[in-house]
């Protein structure tokens, strides 16, 4: 008997109806979608830096469970056992990541904190530099 995937090419091939089964174990279609959309591209105007701190929050903490999840109970089986053996490893790392991602999001945080208050000064000065200008333009008549 041809594997599943094999059975559904031919019968694609055949034009008949093909109706996919969720297998037990198998994500379903909200866990694809999230998976989707962590992987689309992300657009953030220039310079809109608290939009771009905002998006590497969402994917700042690693999960360092791998999906054990497979349509063979016993790759399921052994997906779990190999988890379980480098669990301390793959946890360690992932803390760590996570650890160094929030301490750069704090980082950021204030940097776009100190950006807001020199932009607001800047802008500030160059009103005060304006109105002596005009207060110099109107001596100098």
């Amino acid at each position: 008997m041809p594997a599943p995937t094999q059975a559904t090419a031919v019968a694609r091939a055949l034009g008949e109806a093909v109706v996919l089964e969720a297998l037990p174990g198998s994500p379903d279609l909200a866990d694809v979608r999230r998976a989707l959309d962590r992987l689309a591209p992300i657009e953030v105007t220039p310079g809109d830096v608290r939009t771009a701190l905002g998006m590497a929050l969402k994917h700042a903490t690693l999960n360092p469970h791998a999906s054990v999840a497979s349509r063979h109970p016993v790759i399921t089986r052994l997906k779990l056992v190999v988890r379980k053996l480098t669990f301390f490893v793959a946890h360690d790392i992932a803390v760590q990541v996570t650890d160094l991602a929030h301490a750069l999001l704090v980082a950021g945080s204030a940097t776009a904190d100190r950006l807001e208050l020199l932009e607001a000064e800047n802008a500030r000065l160059r009103q005060a530099v304006e109105e002596l200008q005009g207060r110099l333009r109107q001596d100098d008549r």
